[in-house]
This record gives structure tokens, sequence and C-alpha cells, in this order.
């Protein structure tokens, strides 16, 4: 089905002395925006709040399926297979297939549920053959699954949350899954760090600095490792507050325990970090604007300020969802 809106623009965006050129991009909607995307070489897949799964490619989308899943938060392509995580009332892994010419069919849809209640799901990663999905606790265990061979989600050993402890499904971005090395993070009352070495069956837990509060802690985390050196940055603060600088970004570097307080902070809330390879850079983004960092999180700086959900890197600079069923281009970053 072809995409009824076709309809892109330049801007040019001089900000704290850092050049972007900015191209905006309508894939739907006015009411839709999207916390789900992902890409493959040029080709872009959204998911949105309206259950929409868009295929973008240049100035041009069109729906990949009639189907409606009613809040999409996460999405991911391995392989040949479309990897949709919907939310909200109904907690579910939907898998789409890559067929002939392109198309994609509807292959598998797993609906999660806990002693007879839904499960409200927050985000997953995966890498390879190997994958990880974590969703709130339910009677004080974190809702978390790893991915079977046979492509099912299957139950990990329970984990014990704290009081008023859940996570933030606001971008996809509260899981990391690597070679190795399994993460998730958590917030509200208590916010944490999950990290894994043997696929889930034990877990190394670190308290993480952020603030106290149901809508407060870790929304998002980026791993990565340079010159033998592992970083982990975890951004997030509380969303009712989106120009609170304070409590709203942290680092650690290797496994030392301590974590790094940011000299310059993010201008506020961010419910989304990643990292560009390409151009050692490092984006975060939230309500009132996206921000970059070339020291590993120590110092973040503005390029655009409006509404950001989520993002992935783009040659040397990122792809952002925002409101109005726009997703926004940032080729590259320049002082």
């Amino acid at each position: 089905m072809k995409i009824l809106l076709k309809f892109a623009f330049y801007l040019v965006i001089f900000c704290h002395n850092f050049f972007s050129a900015q191209k905006t991009f309508v894939f739907g909607k006015t009411n839709e925006h999207a916390r789900a995307i992902c890409s493959k070489g040029k080709t872009i897949f959204i998911g949105t709040n309206l259950g929409r799964i868009y295929k973008v490619k240049g100035n041009k989308s069109k729906l990949i399926s009639t189907d409606s899943f009613p809040e999409i938060r996460d999405i991911q392509l391995v392989r040949r297979k479309l990897h949709v995580m919907q939310t909200g009332n109904i907690g579910r892994m939907i898998c789409f297939k890559k067929g002939l010419f392109g198309k994609y069919t509807l292959e598998r849809i797993q609906t999660f549920e806990s002693g007879g209640k839904n499960v409200f799901l927050d985000g997953f990663s995966i890498y390879k053959n190997k994958g990880l999905l974590m969703g709130d606790p339910i009677d004080g265990k974190f809702s978390l699954y790893c991915l079977s061979a046979s492509g099912e989600w299957e139950k990990l050993p329970n984990v014990a949350s704290n009081t008023g402890e859940a996570a933030f499904a606001a971008s996809g971005t509260t899981v990391h899954v690597s070679a190795n090395h399994w993460y998730f993070v958590s917030g509200g009352l208590d916010s944490r760090l999950f990290h894994s070495t043997d696929y889930g069956l034990t877990w190394e837990i670190l308290e993480l600095p952020f603030s106290s509060c149901e809508s407060c802690g870790a929304y998002s985390l980026s791993v990565l490792t340079k010159s033998n050196l592992v970083t982990k940055v975890i951004v997030g603060g509380n969303y009712l507050f989106p120009n609170e600088k304070q409590s709203n970004s942290f680092l650690q570097i290797n496994n030392d325990s301590s974590w790094i307080t940011p000299e310059v902070s993010p201008r506020g809330y961010r419910s989304v970090v990643i990292y560009n390879e390409k151009s050692n850079l490092l984006f975060c983004g939230g309500t009132n604007g996206i921000d970059f960092s070339s020291d590993f999180g120590r110092n973040w700086f503005s390029i655009s300020g409006g509404n950001c959900f989520s993002m992935i890197p783009y040659k040397k600079g990122l792809i952002y969802t925002s409101d109005k069923g726009r997703i926004i281009r940032h080729k590259e970053v320049k002082k």
C-alpha cells in the first residue's frame, strides 16, 4: 500500500557553534509518531503508535502490512526477519519474513502473559541468533525472555525487582545485546543496570544514581568498545520535567563500580542514546531536542530542538523520529 504523504524539506541549523544540515521527511499521519526505528542499508523500518509498520527508502514510504498493532515500541531487522514489539494493553512480539520481491509476510505472533496478567514489554535486542526481551515486573519479578532456535521467546530465570522499580518503553533502547554481554536498565523508584555474561542465567546488578520517582530513572543505554575500553552511557531523567539537566546522564568506564557525571550534561530529559561508529560520536534525544558528545559522554552539546522519540546512526550523523509522522535526517555534525 502506498503511503499518502510524500513531503520533504531541508533545514540548516546553527547551534552552539555546531553545524548540521537537516532533512525532514513526512512518512505518516499527523497524529502518528514512532518510538521504534531500525535500518538496513538505505532502508528504514518504522513502527508507530497507531500500530502501522512502514518501510522508508529515500523520500518514499509504504506500509509493509495492512494489519495494525497499536503501540509498537521496538523493531529490529535480523537477516530476513523483521521483529516487532507491541506493548500497552497487550504485550506481543510479531515477526515478519521477507519473501520474493522484498515483500514481508506475517510469520508469527507471540503474546506474553504471566499469572494471567498481561506483560508490559519495554524493549528487546537481538545479536545474530541470540536475543533478550524484557518487560515490567509482575509479582516482584522482571519479565525476561530469550530468543530460542525455533524463533519463540522463552522465559528466563526470575530476577527480583525492587519496590516501585520498572522500565520505560520510550525508545526501544533499554536493552543491549552483543556477542557475550547482555544488558538492560530499569527506572522508577529504583534505577539499576543489569549485566549478564551467560545469556541471562545470572546477572550482575549495579545501582544507578538517577533520582527516585515514578517517572524518573534510566530510559536508554549505549555500550561501546574503543581501544580495549568498554564505556556504558546511560541517559534518562524525568519526562515530566523535560528541561531538567540534573541526574539525566551517567557513564561508566570498564567495570568500575562508580558512575561519572558529565561535565556538561544534555539539555534535559533524554529517552534515547546511540553511538555512531563512523563519526565516533554519541547522540541523545528527548522532548526538547538532540545533543551530541565527542568524548564518550563527558560533555554534551546541542545540535537541534524539537521532539525526539528514538534514533539510529545515519552516515556520520543520525536519523530520529519526531511528532506529526516525521523523521529527520542529519548526515553529519560539524564545528
